[in-house]
């Protein structure tokens, strides 16, 4: 077959092609570890170790469960909040998890992680 004009693929197939590789590229970016590290009442030494040495875009969630006093206001996250430049937040019910960011557990709170949120209870 002989033409003068250009072949043209289907705007369709180019299309879809596209959507499917900006939806890969949407799952790859969703996903990243989430490091949950636990310490008794005298971690606070080793938490603030680490995230003093702690690169800020390491693309990791840091989820930090220390044993606190349940009678008594933490104050880990301002204290941890001076050693990194990390937003590091007490965690409170149904927060989303987001790489680069450091939680915190409130004192007497059952954690758990479902679904990329933090849903708590006491």
């Amino acid at each position: 077959m002989t033409s003068d004009q250009p072949f043209e693929q289907p705007a369709s197939e180019s299309t879809a092609n596209d959507a499917f590789d900006v939806e890969q590229q949407d799952i790859a970016d969703a996903l990243f570890p989430i490091v949950g590290i636990a310490a008794s009442a005298g971690g606070l030494e080793a938490f603030t170790e680490l995230l003093k040495y702690l690169l800020t875009d390491t693309e990791m969630a840091f989820v930090l469960i220390q044993h606190l006093d349940p009678n008594h206001k933490s104050l880990l996250s301002e204290i941890l909040g001076r050693t990194t430049q990390m937003p590091v937040t007490e965690v409170r019910d149904g927060v989303t998890v987001e790489p680069n960011k450091v939680y915190i557990i409130p004192p007497n709170t059952k954690m758990m992680l479902s679904s990329g949120v933090l849903p708590s209870s006491k």
